[in-house]
C-alpha cells in the first residue's frame, strides 16, 4: 500500500496536466469568440467584463499548468478544487454572455465527465450537483443577450425550451455520474488486482530463490 501513493499521485498530476490543457483549448475558443462576435459580428458582450474573466482564468491556466509539471503531490480534493474552479469561472462567462440561453452552456458537463472519471463517487456526485445548481442560477440571474435569446418575450413554448435543456442537462449529468464513474472505479480495480498479482509473483520469485540459495548452502555443508 505504500508503494500505491506515488503512482496515485503520479496519476494525478498527468489529470491535472491535461485538464490544464483542456482548459487552453476552451480559453482559446472563447477568445476568439469574443473577437469575433465584438469585431466582426457585434451582439452587444459585455466585452470588458469578459476580458478581465478570460485574463484571469488565462493566468490561472499558466500557474496549474506549471503546477502539473512539478514534482509536488496532488491530492484528489486539490483536482476536486480545480475543477470547482472551472465550473465557476464557466458560469461567470455564461452570466455574461446570456445565462442558460447561450448554446455554450452544455459545456458544465465536462467537468462533471472530468470528475466520474478520475475522482471517487462522492467527489462526483458534489461537481455534478454543482454544476446543476450554477445552470439552474443561470435560467434565472444573467446578462440578456437579444441576438442568442430564445425571445424578446417570454412565451410557454420559449419556458418549455428552458426547462427542456435543463432537464437534459440533468439526465446527461446522471448518467455521466452513473456509468461513467463505475466504468472508471471498474477499471481502476482491475488495475490494483494486475498489480497485486504482480508484487505476489514477485514475492513468490524470492521466495522461490531464497529457498534454492538454502537448499544449495545446506547441500554445501
Amino acid at each position: 500500500m505504500e508503494k500505491a501513493q506515488p503512482n496515485n499521485n503520479n496519476a494525478t498530476r498527468e489529470n491535472l496536466y491535461v485538464l490544464s490543457l483542456i482548459r487552453g483549448v476552451a480559453l482559446l475558443g472563447q477568445v476568439l469568440a469574443l473577437i469575433y462576435f465584438t469585431w466582426v459580428q457585434s451582439i452587444g458582450l459585455p466585452v470588458a467584463e469578459i476580458a478581465f474573466v478570460l485574463s484571469v482564468y488565462g493566468s490561472l491556466t499558466a500557474a496549474i499548468w506549471v503546477r502539473s509539471r512539478r514534482a509536488v503531490p496532488i491530492g484528489d480534493k486539490e483536482f476536486f478544487v480545480h475543477l470547482l474552479a472551472d465550473i465557476a469561472f464557466f458560469s461567470i462567462l455564461l452570466f455574461f454572455s446570456g445565462g442558460a440561453s447561450n448554446p455554450f452552456v452544455s459545456y458544465l458537463l465536462i467537468p462533471i465527465s472530468i470528475a466520474a472519471i478520475t475522482l471517487s463517487r462522492g467527489y462526483s456526485i458534489a461537481i455534478a450537483v454543482i454544476a446543476l445548481l450554477c445552470y439552474s442560477l443561470l435560467l434565472k440571474y444573467y446578462v440578456a443577450i437579444a441576438a442568442i435569446a430564445p425571445g424578446h418575450h417570454q412565451t410557454a413554448s420559449n419556458s418549455l425550451h428552458i426547462l427542456g435543456m435543463l432537464a437534459n442537462f440533468a439526465i446527461s449529468a446522471t448518467i455521466i455520474i452513473y456509468f461513467i464513474s463505475r466504468m472508471a472505479a471498474t477499471l481502476k480495480q482491475q488495475e490494483q488486482e494486475i498489480a497485486m498479482r504482480r508484487d505476489a509473483q514477485l514475492r513468490d520469485e524470492q521466495l522461490l530463490a531464497v529457498g534454492t540459495l538454502a537448499a544449495g548452502t545446506a547441500h554445501e555443508l
